[in-house]
């Protein structure tokens, strides 16, 4: 469990210095369950959802989950109330 926290520690630091949106980050076991997962502060609530079935994508395909392609609308329609939700937020 600590290793699987680890990753996920490295791999929110690695998002955040690459200046990626908000990340949520799985780790899992070879059956496809959910060992550690933790999503970044100010992520989009299925941000979770989609990072732990793409996981479970690449574990079923052999594969990196970077080397998953997402289909182009589905990654659009993540990031474009990402790219707005700032100003949809009410003013401190």
């Amino acid at each position: 469990m600590a290793e699987a926290d680890w990753l996920v520690q490295a791999a929110l630091a690695v998002g955040a210095e690459r200046g990626f949106p908000p990340l949520a980050v799985p780790v899992v076991d070879v059956a496809g369950e959910v060992i550690s997962l933790r999503p970044d502060d100010g992520g989009m609530p299925m941000t979770s959802r989609i990072a732990v079935a793409k996981r479970r994508t690449a574990l079923i395909a052999l594969k990196p989950s970077g080397q998953i392609d997402l289909p182009g609308g589905m990654v659009d329609s993540i990031q474009q109330p990402f790219r707005r939700w700032p100003e949809m937020l009410p003013p401190r």
